[in-house]
């Protein structure tokens, strides 16, 4: 999905991807591109309040990155119990807009 203002951009200059833990955790994300194994985006482990909406932000860079399929994984533990989180969602990065 693409939000914009008053003209359809030509290319994407980033992602915001949101989530909602049920419990403070902390957290930490990475974005992969599908085949590799090389993180182009790493956020490090951060204490998140549960029940409060909270952001991951891929600004890509330029040069964009080239086209295709993404990963971002998140992980980490919730704070009263220590059990794992794992979230993983996959995208398709098109750098231009036609």
């Amino acid at each position: 999905m693409i939000f914009y203002q008053s003209r359809y951009p030509a290319e994407i200059k980033g992602y915001r991807f949101a989530f909602k833990l049920r419990g403070d955790a902390k957290i930490k994300a990475m974005i992969y591109p599908d085949k590799s194994g090389d993180g182009i985006l790493v956020h490090p482990l951060a204490l998140q309040r549960g029940g409060r909406p909270f952001w991951i932000k891929w600004e890509v860079a330029s040069p964009p990155p080239p086209e295709g399929a993404y990963k971002l994984i998140v992980s980490g533990y919730m704070l009263s119990t220590n059990e794992a989180l794992n979230q993983m969602v996959y995208f398709h990065h098109h750098p231009r807009l036609k």
